[in-house]
Order: C-alpha cells, then sequence, then structure tokens
C-alpha cells in the first residue's frame, strides 16, 4: 500500500508540473530518485515564476507629437459665410425645392419668389431700349433734310409774319395821325410788329445753328437716350433672375426657414447649407494663445490622430473683457458628417511639433513631477525619471537620451513597480 500511495503522488505531482506521468501499474521510464528531482526542479522553477510581477509592454518609437490646446466649440455659420442662403429681392415664396436634410449641388434651386413684376419690368426695358436704338439708326443713316426743310419753312412763314405786322402797324399810325383811329389801336399794332419780329429771329437762330453743328447735337441726343433706356434693362434682368434662389455652394440643407407662401425680405435668410467640403466650428481660446497662432494652424476632433482642420483667422485678434479670442474653425468632410449646432471637442495646434521618443500615455506613472517610467530590461524592471516634451490624447514624447527608442515600456502593471524587480512580460489579452 505505501508503494502505490507514492506511485499516485508522484503521478499527481507529475501532472501539476506539466511533466508525463504513467499509471502505477506500467512500468517507470527512470528510477525513483530522478523522478523525485524532477518534480523538485518543477515546483522551484513553479515558486521562481509566481515571483516575478506580471507586466504587459509596449514599444517606444521614434516620433513627435504637436502642442496642442484643448476646446469646445460647435458647428456653426461664420457671418458673411457662402453656407448662408439670403432672398436678393422681395417677394412671395411660389415653390420650395430642397428639404432640411437635402444634399444639393452648387446653383441647385433652393425656393422660387414671384417673379412677375420683374418679367414685365424686363420686357419695358426692352421695348424702350430696341426703340430708342432704331431711331438712332435712322439718324445714323441719313442726313436729317426733313428737319432743316421744317426749320427753313419755320423761318420763312415767321418773316412773312413779322413783314404783315411791319404793314399793319404802319397802316394804324398813319391813322392815328389823320385821327381815324385811336391811339391804343395804334400801339396794339406796334407791339404786334415787336412779338413778330421776335419770333422770326428765334426761328432764324435755330436754322443757323442746326446747319452749323445740329446732326451732331441731335445724335448724341439719341445715343444718350439709348443709354438710358439700356440701364434699365440689366436691373430687371438681375431681379428676374434673382427671384430664383439658388445654392451658393455644394452641401447639405441644415436649416430652411422660407415657407411656401410666405413673404421674404431682401436680405432675409432663407436657408442654412453645411459646405460639402466640410464644417465651420465656433471656439474660444485666451486671447494669449489666439495671438501666438498661425492663420491657418491645424485642428482635429479630439481623440483623433488625424489633423482634419484649420484654424480661420477672420479678423485681427482683440483683447476682450472675459479674457477669450473668438475663433472659427474649419473641418474637413471626412471628420464628419455634422450638423447645426453640434458640439465638438476640438485640439488646436499651437506650436510646432516636438520630436523624441513617443510612449503611450499609459505609460506615465503621473504620481510625481517628473513622472517615471519602468522599462523592462533582460526581465527586470528599469524605473527612470522622464521629462514630457508634448502629449495628446493618448500618447506623449520624452526625450530619446532618457528613453531610448525600441524600448520596453510597461503600460499595465508598473504600479508601485520597483526599480530592479524581476517582472514577467504577458501577452495582451492574457
Amino acid at each position: 500500500m505505501p508503494s502505490i500511495r507514492a506511485a499516485l503522488l508522484i503521478t499527481f505531482a507529475l501532472a501539476a508540473a506539466g511533466l508525463p506521468g504513467k499509471p502505477a501499474c506500467s512500468q517507470p521510464d527512470d528510477d525513483e530518485p530522478t523522478l523525485r528531482k524532477r518534480v523538485a526542479d518543477a515546483g522551484a522553477e513553479g515558486r521562481a515564476d509566481d515571483a516575478r510581477a506580471p507586466v504587459r509592454v509596449e514599444t517606444a518609437v521614434a516620433g513627435e507629437i504637436s502642442m496642442v490646446r484643448r476646446a469646445l466649440g460647435s458647428v456653426g455659420i461664420p457671418p458673411g459665410a457662402p453656407g448662408i442662403v439670403a432672398a436678393r429681392v422681395a417677394g412671395a415664396v411660389t415653390s420650395l425645392d430642397t428639404a432640411e436634410g437635402a444634399v444639393v449641388a452648387a446653383d441647385d434651386p433652393i425656393a422660387h419668389l414671384d417673379d412677375r413684376a420683374a418679367k414685365e419690368a424686363f420686357v419695358k426695358a426692352e421695348l424702350l431700349t430696341a426703340a430708342a436704338q432704331r431711331e438712332l439708326e435712322r439718324a445714323e443713316t441719313f442726313s436729317l433734310p426733313e428737319e432743316q426743310r421744317s426749320l427753313e419753312a419755320e423761318v420763312e412763314q415767321t418773316a412773312a409774319a413779322a413783314s404783315v405786322a411791319a404793314q399793319e402797324s404802319q397802316r394804324r399810325a398813319g391813322l392815328r395821325r389823320d385821327g381815324l383811329t385811336s391811339e391804343r389801336a395804334a400801339l396794339e399794332a406796334e407791339a404786334a410788329l415787336g412779338a413778330a419780329r421776335r419770333t422770326a429771329s428765334v426761328s432764324r437762330r435755330r436754322l443757323d445753328e442746326f446747319v452749323a453743328h445740329g446732326r451732331e447735337t441731335e445724335l448724341a441726343r439719341l445715343r444718350a437716350a439709348v443709354a438710358l433706356a439700356a440701364a434699365d434693362v440689366e436691373p430687371a434682368r438681375r431681379a428676374q433672375a434673382d427671384a430664383v434662389i439658388r445654392a451658393p455652394v455644394a452641401g447639405r440643407v441644415c436649416a430652411l426657414e422660407a415657407r411656401l407662401g410666405g413673404w421674404v425680405e431682401v436680405g432675409a435668410r432663407v436657408a442654412t447649407i453645411i459646405d460639402a467640403a466640410g464644417a465651420r466650428a465656433r471656439t474660444s481660446v485666451p486671447t494669449s494663445v489666439a495671438e501666438a497662432l498661425s492663420p491657418s494652424a491645424r485642428v482635429r476632433i479630439a481623440g483623433s490622430e488625424a489633423w482634419t482642420g484649420r484654424v480661420r483667422l477672420h479678423a485681427p485678434v482683440s483683447q476682450t473683457e472675459s479674457g477669450f479670442a473668438v475663433l472659427w474653425v474649419e473641418l474637413d468632410a471626412a471628420a464628419g458628417p455634422f450638423r447645426l449646432d453640434q458640439p465638438v471637442a476640438l485640439e488646436i495646434e499651437v506650436g510646432a511639433p516636438m520630436k523624441g521618443v513617443v510612449l503611450p500615455a499609459s505609460a506615465l506613472d503621473g504620481r510625481e513631477d517628473p513622472p517615471y517610467v519602468a522599462l523592462v530590461v533582460d526581465g527586470v524592471a528599469k524605473v527612470r525619471e522622464v521629462h514630457v516634451l508634448a502629449r495628446d490624447a493618448a500618447r506623449v514624447v520624452v526625450a530619446s537620451d532618457e528613453v531610448p527608442a525600441g524600448s520596453a515600456v510597461v503600460v499595465e502593471g508598473g504600479y508601485n513597480l520597483p526599480d530592479g524587480r524581476s517582472v514577467r512580460v504577458e501577452e495582451p489579452g492574457k
């Protein structure tokens, strides 16, 4: 019985140590002292493995991280941006050609306004211009003999009238001397003579002026009439075209404020479109930070590694009472989709990228200042003090002389890990 019990104990010990065993009734491969030694060695190895601290590691790599400033913002439309669709003419909305949430291309119709008055004004302006142009062409083609003959006939008529008035005045004067008519009648005849002579003089002057330079004067008048009529055509054409409100940019209609049958004034907002190329977000940072930004500093959504936007400084940064300055940033469509007033967490590049060795942020033991990291060298923890040059949401960069590129840095299990402690590197997921 003692020998059977000993055989069973040896078998169980071999199984626990991961060594092959045989049933007690089989012939052993080794003698009993050798088996006992192997069991003792396996037990010692298991106790040594249990004494090592389990850790997980990642490899430090050479790289760079940009200095960033985190800020909260919201998607919006800057003043004067093309995403705001405004009416250029006043009128009643006769049709809506899109809907909120719809995707439109640049120049697609958004709404139609009543354009009947604009059409009437356009047709009238064209007719008046055509009539003035025909009159000018006739004057340029002919030498205007009709008008000259008319003026010559007028001169002859007024001269004849003056001659008749002179004869009548002389006759009345003779009768007055003979006492056959009144003094008043003689004076009236003399006044009529003066009026007739003045009329004849005006007619003669008009004929002389026409003969001298009347053609050029008349042509200039006709050209001015054409220009005046044509000046009304283009505004009427624009008013007719502006009755169709079109999308200034391609994108998604995020707000449609016009209503069918409603009235819109000039400049009233009809719709808002988020540009298909991306969105704009409004945020604020301390004025000192804003003043140091480059005009096109890079921006990304917090937690993302890809830079998907740019800061746009629409005006010089000025000091405010709160000490903050408003910034507009442009975000690429790849970072979306976006909606109006959507809150976004941003990271804004505020300095040149810092080069060094990049580590996961979880490798830092930040309870001390400066923090520490633990490296694994030949199965032993090497705890080192580091100075963080820059950081982002998940990484930090340190100097290469503090942590060499390619080092295995502890990312799990490093809490209170002493320098020189033996460690056991575990695979991820175990």
